[in-house]
């Protein structure tokens, strides 16, 4: 692991330290005035007036803690989008909104020294972290949104994961041995290594991207929870719950695709269109795959664990074609693109 790791290790330590959820507080404090109301009923000298009058009093802050004003949840995900952090403080959340955009900061700060010094490691781990804050920043602030209002008025069932479950997820045995993970990715690599091997043409070498190459494996682990956070965590709950639970993974799968059409700005014409024809489709059908796993586990774990490994091994296995293609020129016959 390179020394500028730490420019992704320091925001995803900062998420870690995310409070529980807006409705977990909230019933912390139910719970509370309720232990102090048991503890008052075992007393063996109440006095029925006053103890009728702290009934009231207690029925009504309770009722005050349910019957608060209720959020837009698509108002704080928007805001959370402008300004990472900016939702959770119009759900008056402000230690995570701090933590939240703490990660944007300080990815954009590695952004900007890298920049400054010419080094692309730093630009490159600071584009993920700041994209991660970004990201996991609108998932949360919706999902905390929903779960502010006690989730009244919508009917799908959204994942509730926190970052340190998502983050812990890649290395959970619980998660990795569930057969639609692990069989997921044999079968994603599979498919990606048999589309790319018969759509290469057998004269073309690797077009490797040198600093690409130079970059470590992990940032797969913040791509997978962040795109899944955006993607699988607030796209496919919103569309479902404009469409139906079908509609909104096929909506937030073809938005996913599309998402990746950027990949191309930098090739040639003719691998934009292989890209295009065989790679795009491929990353449709698996963000398809994703949400139906978001959707049948009502969680993000088995998806980021999927996607994270599942790119980390694509990264993995570039670097070593490309550094063998540098060194030795072997005749190599494909490339993996997606």
């Amino acid at each position: 692991m390179k020394k500028y790791t730490i420019y992704l290790i320091i925001p995803i330590f900062i998420l870690s330290n995310l409070t529980a959820t807006t409705n977990e507080i909230l019933d912390q404090q139910i719970l509370e005035k309720k232990e102090i109301n048991s503890t008052e009923k075992t007393s063996f000298h109440i006095d029925p007036k006053k103890s009728l009058k702290t009934n009231l009093q207690e029925d009504f802050q309770l009722n005050s803690l349910k019957n608060q004003p209720m959020k837009n949840a698509q108002t704080a995900a928007i805001l959370s989008a402008v300004l990472p952090g900016a939702g959770h403080l119009y759900l008056d959340d402000y230690q995570n909104a701090r933590y939240i955009f703490g990660c944007y900061a300080s990815g954009y700060s590695s952004i900007y020294i890298g920049y400054i010094y010419n080094n692309f490691e730093m630009i490159y781990f600071g584009s993920y972290a700041a994209t991660l804050g970004s990201f996991y920043g609108i998932y949360s602030a919706y999902r905390d949104a929903r779960t502010y209002n006690n989730n009244i008025g919508y009917k799908y069932s959204m994942p509730k994961d926190s970052f340190k479950e998502l983050a812990l997820a890649s290395f959970q045995p619980s998660v990795l041995k569930q057969p639609e993970v692990w069989g997921g990715y044999l079968g994603a690599m599979a498919l990606a290594m048999g589309i790319t091997y018969f759509s290469t043409k057998a004269d073309v070498l690797p077009q490797c991207n040198l600093q690409f190459s130079d970059t470590t494996p992990i940032v797969a682990f913040a791509i997978g929870i962040s795109e899944e956070a955006l993607f699988r965590g607030y796209l496919q709950p919103s569309l479902s719950e404009v469409l139906t639970p079908t509609g909104g993974v096929i909506a937030s799968s073809l938005i996913f695709g599309a998402a990746h059409i950027t990949n191309t700005i930098y090739m040639s014409s003719e691998d934009r269109n292989d890209y295009l024809k065989y790679s795009l489709p491929f990353i449709t059908t698996f963000g398809g795959y994703l949400g139906w796993m978001a959707h049948r586990n009502q969680s993000l774990k088995q998806s980021v664990a999927l996607h994270a490994w599942y790119d980390f091994t694509l990264f993995v296995m570039r670097k070593v074609v490309c550094s063998s293609s540098i060194k030795t020129d072997p005749k190599v016959q494909f490339s993996i693109d997606f």
